[in-house]
């Protein structure tokens, strides 16, 4: 299940890269904006938990901005037995085939906070390495 920007949908659609996916919730880029239109904010909360009460044991992938971590908690509480996880623009890569943040971008300082790589140790702790 994805729960993301219309065009990273449209992409995988046109690239054939869709066949993984169940469903799709498409989010417009101003849906943000909006949020504050109470009966806007009614249908689309509506239309996010009629989707996750559609399936059971399904994992919903989303990437919503902002309202990320709101549509996780109204799909949530439409049916628990589902698993929902915001990635944020950590998918941007994948699905809308850009970088959108710095920690996106290798050799980036950000990048190498944020992925630093570990070596285990034969006494089972981990080593830090390859970060400058």
């Amino acid at each position: 299940m994805l729960v993301v920007n219309e065009e990273s949908i449209n992409r995988l659609k046109a690239d054939g890269r869709d066949g993984f996916v169940a469903d799709y919730v498409a989010l417009k880029d101003n849906d943000v904006s909006r949020w504050d239109d109470d009966a806007w904010q009614t249908a689309f909360v509506a239309n996010v938990q009629a989707v996750a009460r559609r399936y059971d044991g399904h994992l919903f992938i989303v990437s919503g901005g902002p309202i990320g971590k709101v549509i996780v908690g109204k799909m949530w509480d439409a049916n628990c037995r589902n698993r929902y996880i915001d990635f944020g623009s950590s998918v941007d890569p994948i699905f809308r085939q850009r970088i959108a943040r710095s920690y996106q971008q290798p050799g980036n300082p950000d990048a190498k906070r944020t992925d630093p790589v570990f070596l285990l140790t034969e006494s089972g702790g981990m080593v830090e390495v390859n970060v400058k």
